[in-house]
């Protein structure tokens, strides 16, 4: 019976010594049986030698000041606002929380309100028993047009 093969982590920390000696063994066993693995740690060979045959890199002399003083200073840039600072970190998400609330009681209770109601608005809510009967509404819209329908009557 075989063992699974290993992920790739584990093949690269076998190339570079980096397990236990338990593990260096079952990786060893494992590589003698299967040829996809063999393949994949010949090639962290291959590509091993391929980095070593680069040439070297050599710094300027002032690259180590140059490079720590753009890290702090995009480490700056990042910073939160120093008002955010104040407040200590367990604090933060209720004050978040309060303003959300805030905005959301501003824009509920802070909308302008319906438009006064208009003096015959008034009259028939005070009066809407009166309207309740639709026969007496329908003769109503027969009074307004009373003149028309006379007129017609001496007409016809």
């Amino acid at each position: 019976m075989t063992t699974p093969c290993p992920k790739d982590e584990t093949l690269s920390a076998f190339f570079d010594q980096a397990l236990s000696p338990l593990q260096l063994d079952q990786v060893r066993e494992h590589l003698a049986g299967c040829l996809a693995c063999r393949h994949k740690h010949a090639g962290l060979h291959r590509a091993d030698a391929a980095l070593r045959e680069l040439p070297g890199l050599t710094v300027s002399p002032g690259f180590d000041g140059a490079f720590w003083a753009k890290v702090a200073a995009l480490d700056e840039s990042r910073r939160a606002p120093s008002w955010w600072r104040r407040f200590p970190v367990g604090w933060r998400p209720l004050l978040v929380a309060g303003l959300a609330a805030g905005v959301v009681a501003a824009l509920f209770f802070g909308r302008p309100g319906a438009p006064a109601p208009t003096a015959e608005e008034v009259y028939l809510s005070e009066n809407l028993e009166l309207f309740s009967n639709y026969e007496l509404l329908r003769q109503m819209d027969v009074l307004e047009h009373w003149d028309a329908a006379q007129n017609q009557q001496k007409q016809g």
